[in-house]
């Protein structure tokens, strides 16, 4: 655990950081010191409304495809599923245990391929 300074310490150091031109960007007056403001580009473009309405367009279609198509084997389902639910690779490979991230990874382009085609097996 770490120990926190005196306040005064942190007061006095405040001051300095001030006097000196910086600006915080965390609200100080606030019991958990959040953020002044949200004005960060990277922000608006990964939140603007297109993007989460294509990206939920998107997980729509893979949920259709999950209960439309007929999957090689229940690994490959289980994987598609995962990816249905927003998993990473990564969490997809622990949560299976069978395929490593790469592994996953290749199933759901193979599966993605299917999707899009518009193939109903892949038998």
């Amino acid at each position: 655990m770490t120990k926190l300074p005196p306040r005064s310490l942190v007061i006095e150091w405040d001051q300095k950081l001030r006097e000196s031109g910086f600006i915080d960007i965390e609200d100080r007056d606030s019991p958990r010191e959040m953020l002044k403001s949200w004005h960060s580009t990277l922000f608006i473009h990964r939140f603007d409304q297109e993007r989460f309405s294509a990206r939920q367009q998107y997980f729509e279609l893979v949920t259709q495809f999950l209960h439309s198509y007929e999957f090689d084997s229940e690994l490959e389902r289980e994987i598609w599923f995962l990816h249905s639910e927003g998993k990473s690779l990564r969490e997809i490979a622990k949560i299976t245990g069978q395929v490593s991230k790469d592994g996953a990874l290749k199933i759901i382009r193979k599966l993605l391929r299917a999707m899009k085609d518009g193939t109903t097996s892949g038998h």
